[in-house]
């Protein structure tokens, strides 16, 4: 695994992290929302789905909805304050971002704005406290377009949201983003990998 953080001090460096598919398992946990609350018991959940990553598009590709029944699942979820604070963290995340915090800013910032519902803000608030009580407030930002914000390091999944930016991108692996290559890309277990990034102990 390549390093790239060594000599710099580290109160200097200012990493953001986004949130879905990158601390959380939002892609698999709305997955599974949908088989358990709609019924659709017949989906099997693949990391290995085709080059998207908007679940409500693959549901359709595959034949597990109509168009319009995949938008009303989607619908009715990002409705729900309850599904947006619920969403789980991915191994390791929390503790790695606990023990970044006491030495780099750290900043999660999370693409809802573009959501026409006030649910996902409320939600992520309640689950960014309930899992970051060492984070403020101010350590989460709403943000479409992650390429504009000025720091160190970008953390994401999605590859249009770190092409402009201006530090270092680290892409989380995944199917829809592997025709992107100007960056660190993390495989396997993702947070230990983070923890070797940044010279830490393993978890």
């Amino acid at each position: 695994m390549q390093c790239f953080f060594s000599e710099k001090d580290f109160e200097t460096v200012k990493i953001y992290i986004d949130v879905d598919n990158v601390i959380t398992k939002t892609n698999e946990y709305f997955f599974e929302n949908c088989k358990v609350r709609f019924a659709r018991k017949n989906m099997v959940y693949s990391e290995t789905r085709p080059n998207a990553y908007h679940l409500t598009e693959w549901f359709v590709r595959n034949g597990y909805a109509t168009e319009l029944e995949a938008i009303a699942m989607k619908e009715i979820l990002f409705n729900d304050v309850n599904y947006w604070e619920s969403i789980p963290l991915l191994y390791g995340a929390r503790q790695t971002i606990e023990d970044l915090n006491k030495e780099a800013e750290i900043v999660l910032a999370t693409d809802l704005i573009t959501i026409r519902s006030d649910a996902p803000m409320i939600g992520r608030k309640r689950w960014f406290q309930r899992n970051f009580p060492f984070l403020n407030l101010n350590q989460l930002y709403y943000i479409s377009r992650k390429s504009d914000l000025i720091g160190d390091y970008l953390i994401e999944d999605v590859s249009e949201q770190i092409e402009g930016f201006a530090g270092k991108r680290i892409l989380f692996d995944y199917p829809y983003n592997r025709d992107f290559e100007d960056c660190i890309r993390l495989y396997a277990d993702y947070w230990p990998h983070v923890r070797e990034i940044f010279k830490m102990g393993p978890l």
